[in-house]
């Protein structure tokens, strides 16, 4: 039981990167250009493993 409640906080601390990426990847697409992940321009601190 109590690994669900673990399940719940990490998606309510992930939801907010999340979206702001989601919503990075959509404006892409709508300027028409092929989307490219870019971590430094999104804020994500602690990116190493995607340089």
């Amino acid at each position: 039981m109590g690994g669900k409640w673990i399940n719940i906080i990490a998606i309510l601390l992930l939801q907010k990167p999340a979206i702001k990426v989601l919503k990075d990847y959509e404006d892409q697409k709508a300027m028409g250009i092929d989307p490219v992940f870019d971590p430094e321009k999104l804020g994500i601190k602690n990116r190493s493993v995607w340089k």
